[in-house]
Formats: structure tokens, sequence, C-alpha cells
């Protein structure tokens, strides 16, 4: 893992106008700011501080090109809303003595934090804000502990298979941000390196298999494989999958995935259409060819504890 660190941004009122203003467009801000040094490729996190010594987001930052004479552009993006009333004297009074100074200094003048400030700023703010813990996990003490407790033969594994899809990526001309994202969600050795992505780009076919044998609420039970279909339960209630996916089923009815609720009598048939997030924090769907939008009506449903995509269904 790449040395992370953080820093500071306080805002002037005038600055801190144009930076909600541009929020409502745009989930990236940019700001000049003392030069200072870190790798632009090492993970930084901004703490962005109001005049009333409010922190009010939290967003992954870059280091950008000269912005003036003494001056550095900072790149912010991913930006969080804090919704905790959290303040910079809650973090001063927050951390231990022995690192109290630096973070005063950083959190009343802003500015790159020492490593073992960030350290401890990382773990108070992550406890006293929750809705930060899922952008903060990954550099706190306990998973920096686990990361440490793994063996070497896994430590290297896990580099080794991380530098490989860093360079597909490369190749394919993809974005590899998501791979700052990583983070270590399974108590034992992961067995692979994909297994602590937050997210990835799946296509049609792997969603309706993994949706067919993953229910969110009902405990699997078993397969049916002469007909493709999959049986779950949920006290009283059973719910039996199948598959229609390019299979006969589909040519007839269209749909993906069929579910029958054995209680109720009830079928409900699903299509699958993979949507993909647009610069305004909402979700589109590419139709593969312009003549598919004068063919088609769809209704969406999306189900938010389910992977990271959404369903259509007609």
């Amino acid at each position: 893992m790449s040395k992370a660190n953080g820093f500071v941004l306080r805002l002037s009122s005038t600055r801190q106008k144009v930076f909600l203003n541009t929020l409502r467009e745009q989930d990236s801000f940019a700001e000049a700011v003392d030069k200072f040094s870190h790798s632009r490729t090492s993970p930084l996190i901004c703490f962005v501080i109001n005049t009333t010594g409010l922190i009010t987001h939290i967003a992954r930052g870059r280091r950008g090109m000269n912005a003036g004479t003494g001056q550095t552009r900072l790149n912010l993006t991913e930006i969080l809303d804090v919704t905790t009333i959290l303040t910079a004297t809650d973090i001063i009074k927050g951390v231990p003595n022995r690192n109290r100074k630096p973070v005063e200094d950083r959190f009343q003048y802003g500015g790159l934090l020492t490593p073992r400030a960030f350290e401890e700023v990382i773990e108070l703010v992550a406890r006293l804000a929750p809705e930060t813990t899922s952008t903060l996990d990954r550099f706190t003490k306990s998973t920096r502990k686990r990361l440490s407790e793994l063996s070497q033969k896994a430590r290297n594994t896990l580099a080794y298979q991380k530098e490989s899809v860093a360079t597909a990526l490369n190749l394919a001309g993809m974005d590899r941000s998501d791979l700052s994202e990583w983070i270590l969600d399974t108590e034992g050795a992961p067995t692979s390196y994909l297994e602590g992505l937050r997210q990835v780009r799946l296509r049609e076919d792997p969603m309706i298999i993994h949706d067919m044998i993953d229910v969110p609420g009902y405990n699997f039970l078993k397969t049916i494989k002469v007909a493709s279909s999959a049986v779950f339960q949920d006290g009283d209630n059973r719910l039996t999958v199948t598959l229609a996916n390019r299979l006969p089923l589909e040519e007839q009815t269209g749909c993906d995935l069929i579910y029958y609720n054995e209680t109720f009598n009830a079928f409900i048939m699903v299509q699958y259409k993979a949507m993909e997030s647009d610069s305004n924090g909402g979700d589109i769907f590419r139709f593969p060819e312009k003549n598919s939008r004068k063919k088609s009506s769809v209704w969406t449903l999306s189900w938010p504890s389910w992977p990271r995509q959404n369903r259509q269904i007609r």
C-alpha cells in the first residue's frame, strides 16, 4: 500500500460559497494552497473546514501543478458530506497530547498533516463520524495491524496481484482510481486481491448469476440443476429462482430471472439492463443503438443492499 497522508483545507467564506455551488453540479473541486510535497500516486485524504471551524466534507485529494508563486493546485474528488457535527476543536482536543501540537497547527491554519498526526486524526474521525468509516477504514490502525499479521507470502501475493490488475487497466487505457479504494474486508487472509475492491464493472451475465445464488433476506437451501434453479427460504416463505437468460425461457418471456414465491403463488419476471453513473450523480442506461430508444420503455427498480448496479423490469 502507498503511504497515505491527510491535508486540512480551510476555506474562506467566499471560497466556501464557490465550493458548495460547485458541488451542486459536479463531484470535484480545486483550490490553490501553499506548496506541499506529497506523491501524486499516494492516497491523500482531505478535511474541508469552513470559517466556523466545522468539518463539512471529506474528500480524496491529489496534488496538482503549480498555481502561482509558492502555491500548488489541490484537486478534490469523491467528496463526502460529513453529517455529524464535528469541529476542528473536537479533533484537536480528541487526539493524544503527544500529537496535539502538529494537529492543532494544521486544523487551525491548514496544510499537510504529519504521518503520525494523520494516523491519530483518522482514528478519531472514523470513530466520531460513522458515515466516514467506509472512506477511512483502510487507513486505520486496525486495518494496518491486520495487514501486518498476514504472512509474508500472503502480502507478496496481494502485491503481485495488485500490480497485475493495475498493469492490465493501464494497458487497456482504463481509470485505475478504484484501486486506491482497496480494503481488507475479510477476517483471515484474502484469497484474492479482487476481494478488497469496493466496486467492479460487471457485464450482464455475471450480475444475473450472482443474483440467482444470493438473495438478501433468504437462506439458500439447494439447487435444482435440471431446472437451472435455486431454492431459498425465509421462515415459512420459500422462493425459487429460475435462470432464463440465454435459454428458451428468455426467448418466450424476454426476462433473465424468474422469481416464484411459493407462499403467495406469485411470479416476478426480471429483465436486466446494466446502467452507468452520469455526471449529475444519477444513473443512465446506454442503449446499444439509437432505434432502441423508440422500441423500449422501462421502469427502474433498484435494491440498495445488492451490488452496485441497478436492475430494470418491464
